[in-house]
């Protein structure tokens, strides 16, 4: 799980901030926030990837499937994850002025 970790796209999520990896229409909506100046929703956007797909990242067997499968967020599963983030951030963050 180690090397697993190593392996995550981070630069995938936070350089394209989501780009390709999200829906467009979850996409979207974490755009809105950075746009605005709160760049801080990707922290929370990424916890809640890793929180919600726990379990089956354990699951997968070898780094390579792990990073192919968080760089491409099922959309099923996206909408949800986006409207979490946005709520811890909410929740920690508050408004745009008090993120900058």
């Amino acid at each position: 799980m180690c090397s697993a970790v190593s392996r995550l796209p981070y630069d995938l999520w936070f350089k394209r901030c989501f780009a390709g990896c999200l829906p467009e229409s979850s996409l979207q909506r974490v755009w809105d926030k950075v746009v605005s100046g709160s760049c801080k929703i990707l922290v929370f956007v990424a916890v809640e990837i890793l929180l919600t797909f726990k379990l089956k990242v354990m699951a997968l067997n070898n780094s390579e499937k792990i990073t192919k499968f968080l760089e491409n967020i099922p959309q099923d599963s996206s909408d949800a994850i986006v409207s979490k983030a946005i709520d811890l951030w909410h929740k920690h963050c508050g408004t745009p002025v008090h993120s900058a």
